[in-house]
C-alpha cells in the first residue's frame, strides 16, 4: 500500500475543480491548475529556505583563556574591552569553554563570565588546567600553632 499525503491547499484546488467537462473549459482548468503549480513553488522555496537556515545553526564552540597575562581568544591573546565585540560575531546558542588558570583570583573569574551572561550566552563551561605549583593536599590536616607577638 502506498502512501500518499497531498496538502490541503491541493485538496481544496481539486475539489473545486467541477467534474463534468461542460461546466469548465480547458483552457480555466488549465489557468487554475498553472496558478496551483506556482503556488506549490513558492511554498516549496519557503520550505527550503527554512530547512537551509536550520542546517546552518550548528553550534560552534568559542573557546576563551584566562590567565595571569591576560585573556585569549581562540590562542590570541585580546584586550579585555573586545570580548563584547567578538560574542557579537557568534550566535548565543554557541558554547563557551574558558580554560581558567588556577591562580585566578575569583572575583577576577566571575566579572569575566559576567560577560558572556550580559551577551546573553547560556552554555557556559569553565576549564581549569593543572597548576604548577604543588598543592599540599594533607595542609588542612596539620594543626597551626600561632603565637601572638611578644609570647615565647
Amino acid at each position: 500500500m502506498i502512501n500518499i499525503s497531498i496538502p490541503i491547499a491541493s485538496l481544496w484546488l481539486l475539489m473545486s475543480i467541477p467534474l463534468a467537462a461542460s461546466e469548465i473549459s480547458t483552457d480555466d482548468e488549465i489557468l487554475l491548475l498553472q496558478q496551483e503549480i506556482k503556488r506549490q513553488e513558492v511554498v516549496l522555496v519557503a520550505l527550503k529556505e527554512r530547512l537551509q537556515s536550520i542546517e546552518k545553526t550548528e553550534v560552534n564552540t568559542l573557546h576563551f583563556a584566562v590567565t595571569l597575562d591576560g585573556v585569549e581568544f581562540e590562542g590570541e591573546e585580546i584586550a579585555a574591552e573586545d570580548i563584547q565585540g567578538k560574542l557579537k560575531m557568534f550566535s548565543q546558542k554557541d558554547r563557551v569553554v574558558i580554560t581558567v588558570d588556577p591562580n585566578i583570583p575569583h572575583h577576577r573569574m566571575v566579572r569575566f563570565m559576567n560577560e558572556f551572561h550580559a551577551a546573553g550566552f547560556k552554555n557556559v563551561a569553565l576549564k581549569t588546567e593543572k597548576s604548577e605549583m604543588p598543592l599540599d593536599r594533607t595542609s588542612y590536616l596539620r594543626p597551626v600553632r600561632t603565637t601572638l607577638s611578644g609570647e615565647k
